[in-house]
């Protein structure tokens, strides 16, 4: 079975999660702007709990299960992810539906 781009990159961002038995690792709660598609299911703007890109998925997936199955991009403070990145307090994600261009 052949995966399209996004779906690598969303396998990717799921990828290994960090320990959060760790004494030393924080939650944060994470402000998060969603365009499109997505902004219809979760809202414009919201805040969740989260240490990392993929606990971030994790919750959102948790909270509105209809994102499960849909295919979105993840940026951190207006950079792209393809990869699981941690999060700092003062960061801010944004969720956006598949896009193309010519």
């Amino acid at each position: 079975m052949q995966l399209t781009p996004m779906e690598k990159v969303r396998r990717r961002l799921k990828g290994p999660s960090i320990d959060h038995g760790q004494p030393n690792t924080l939650i944060m709660k994470i402000k998060i702007l969603a365009f499109g598609q997505i902004a219809e299911i979760t809202g414009k703007e919201l805040a969740l709990e989260a240490t990392d890109t993929a606990s971030l998925i994790a919750a959102l997936e948790k909270n509105f299960p209809s994102l499960s199955g849909r295919k979105y991009a993840v940026a951190v403070n207006k950079k792209l992810t393809h990869v699981n990145t941690m999060l700092d307090q003062n960061d801010t994600v944004a969720l956006m539906p598949p896009y193309s261009g010519g």
